[in-house]
């Protein structure tokens, strides 16, 4: 019992990264179309993305990788072994993992503007909110894949054991 819950561990983790690898992907694309299309010139989304620091997409995305692969694990075992409401579950965990990872990378960018200058009156807006109504509706799309796509992976293995 304690090698398949392991094995299926391995798996979800696994699935996670590949799943969350894509969907990152995904995200990025439709951000960028989005911003194209809202502003109608590469300048202008030129000058948007030179504002967006890069150590904090890093930690974005490091830490979603982090947070899919340690929940993709517990998701898996939750799935295959104790045959939970699978899809809802993985539409939930995938919501949970945007939500950690914004929080990091804008405790991240906060820490860091606090460090280097002072932080500004309206820094609750810029650094938790703005951030949040950023990319919340932004991934809904990508997260509806990412968790349909999850599901079915684990259905591939628990079809094969």
């Amino acid at each position: 019992m304690a090698n398949a819950i392991l094995k299926t561990q391995q798996a979800g983790g696994k699935f996670a990264i590949q799943v969350t690898l894509v969907t990152e992907l995904v995200a990025l694309c439709l951000l960028l179309t989005f911003l194209l299309s809202s502003t109608g010139s590469l300048t202008y989304l030129d000058e948007i993305l030179g504002s967006i620091s890069l150590p904090t997409v890093i930690v974005f995305v490091f830490s979603t990788l982090l947070f899919s692969y340690l929940l993709g694990r517990k998701l898996a075992v939750d799935i295959l072994m104790e045959g939970k409401k699978s899809y809802w579950k993985c539409y939930t965990t995938a919501i949970s993992v945007v939500l950690l990872s914004i929080g990091v990378a804008s405790a991240f960018a906060l820490i860091n503007q606090a460090i280097g200058h002072s932080l500004p009156e309206n820094w609750l807006i810029l650094y938790v909110a703005k951030p949040i109504i950023w990319m919340v509706p932004i991934s809904i799309v990508p997260i509806l894949i990412a968790g349909t796509w999850y599901k079915n992976q684990l259905k591939k293995i628990k079809q094969c054991s």
